[in-house]
């Protein structure tokens, strides 16, 4: 069925303007050891567009090849937000956060480390909330007891990309987070990918290079050859750390959320003007966004007025094409 011309100016118009309302936001954390512990490092948590969140961060200090699904203990090897808004101690940092939901939805949340005893963590979730500044976030032992926690606070030294397509304008959003020197974690949400509704299985990037990739590029947007290819250092890693990133199989209106945590060799600052690709299932290019500072975008300049008009236009534009 087609879309009024009407119709659809007004979904671009009510996803454009909620998308820089209160859409994504990002949080850090930096974890500090509890009692004897060594453990270190920064938790990342970015609210999603739906509601859910995307969290993650890299964590040192940890007991050396733990596997997650080998910790059985109750909060085993546990990477979680807690309601309290204090590390002081156990009841201050309360217990795991979520609201309205009949069940824990950070039971499963658990981290592998490595044989140094370090975690990457990066995964999407939903707690019923997105109210998590100044929550406690803590990480756990394999046994399960509290080794390291820091409280959420408004993300620095972020970017934001927002994603275009070649016919339909603004097709969604990514964020980056900077997490150390070489360490950088995203999130992010598209929307006109190839849904569950054309009857596409589900994205398998091992066979399918590319496949339901999302990855930031060495250059920038203006064609696939300036776009380059992925953006990491050959120095720091002998394969593609961006090769198995991506997302889930889209949900029937072909939406879908991402988010991971990865070293790329390179500090996130000089992320800023790299091009963010979203790929198809094919591996094809869907469309792409030049990542910006944060704080150098201004939502009310006359320059973002104008880009934001121009969206609106093409849009109508295909709907009278299509009408």
């Amino acid at each position: 069925m087609r879309l009024t011309p009407v119709l659809t100016f007004l979904v671009y118009l009510a996803f454009l303007s909620s998308m820089h309302a209160d859409g994504m936001i990002g949080y850090m954390a930096s974890i500090e050891p509890i009692g004897d512990s060594t453990v270190s490092g920064t938790a990342v948590v970015v609210t999603m567009q739906d509601g859910s969140l995307f969290y993650g961060g890299s964590i040192t200090g940890l007991e050396a090849n733990l596997e997650a699904s080998s910790c059985d203990a109750t909060n085993g090897c546990g990477f979680h937000i807690h309601s309290g808004s204090s590390c002081e101690d156990t009841v201050s940092q309360e217990g795991h956060y979520y609201e309205n939901l009949d069940d824990d939805p950070w039971v499963t949340a658990q981290y592998s480390s490595d044989a140094d005893g370090e975690a990457m963590v990066g995964e999407l979730i939903d707690i019923g909330t997105t109210d998590v500044s100044g929550r406690a976030f803590l990480v756990h032992a394999e046994d399960g007891s509290r080794i390291g926690c820091g409280l959420l606070k408004n993300a620095t030294g972020v970017s934001r990309a927002s994603l275009i397509s070649i016919f339909f304008g603004y097709e969604g959003n990514a964020m980056t987070v900077g997490l150390t020197d070489d360490t950088i974690c995203y999130a992010g949400s598209s929307f006109g990918l190839v849904s569950l509704a054309n009857n596409i299985t589900e994205c398998n990037p091992v066979e399918v290079e590319n496949g339901c990739g999302t990855h930031i590029h060495i250059g920038g947007c203006d064609t696939t050859v300036l776009q380059g290819g992925h953006w990491y250092s050959s120095n720091n890693s002998d394969t593609d750390p961006w090769a198995l990133m991506g997302y889930s199989t889209p949900n029937e209106t072909g939406a879908a959320n991402y988010g991971g945590c990865l070293k790329t060799g390179f500090p996130a600052a000089d992320a800023v003007g790299k091009a963010f690709i979203v790929h198809e299932k094919d591996g094809s290019r869907s469309m792409c966004g030049a990542l910006r500072k944060e704080s150098d975008i201004d939502y009310t300049s006359g320059t973002y007025i104008a880009n934001l008009c121009a969206t609106i236009f093409v849009a109508v534009g295909v709907s009278l094409a299509l009408w």
